[in-house]
């Protein structure tokens, strides 16, 4: 039984198993490059408990849908706005709308995605510092 000097003992016919699963994987794109970023800011209001934040961002990646084409891509443009409220130093709630504008090649993908366009969130966080257990 031969062996792979690069995969310790594990016999060669192994490894062109192995080689054979990431080319195709390569070509389902499962590998596809993703591209983004995003630019988000906040306001706190002076003599106030309020919180303004804005935060745009945009993502593109390959899809890897089985329908897809080899080149095919979607894109996702999101702009969220949101207010805090800090009751104090270690409880707040958070309020955001976020409003998504999706686009894919893959047909399949662009049926599946179209209809979600916003997002309601609603979070009460509450940190507990450690020295506050003792």
């Amino acid at each position: 039984m031969k062996t792979n000097n690069n995969q310790g003992n594990k016999p060669s016919y192994l490894k062109e198993v192995q080689n054979e699963n990431i080319k195709k994987q390569k070509n389902n794109h499962y590998f596809e490059e993703a591209d983004g970023g995003y630019i988000e800011g906040g306001w706190y209001i002076a003599n106030t408990n309020f919180e303004i934040d804005l935060r745009y961002d945009t993502y593109t990646h390959g899809e890897n849908h089985p329908t897809s084409a080899a080149n095919d891509e979607s894109r996702t443009d999101t702009w969220t706005i949101g207010t805090q409220y800090h009751f104090n130093k270690k409880t707040r709630i958070n309020l955001e709308y976020a409003n998504r504008d999706f686009e894919s090649e893959t047909a399949a993908v662009e049926a599946q995605q179209k209809d979600v366009a916003g997002r309601y969130a609603v979070q009460l966080t509450h940190t507990i510092l450690k020295n506050s257990l003792r």
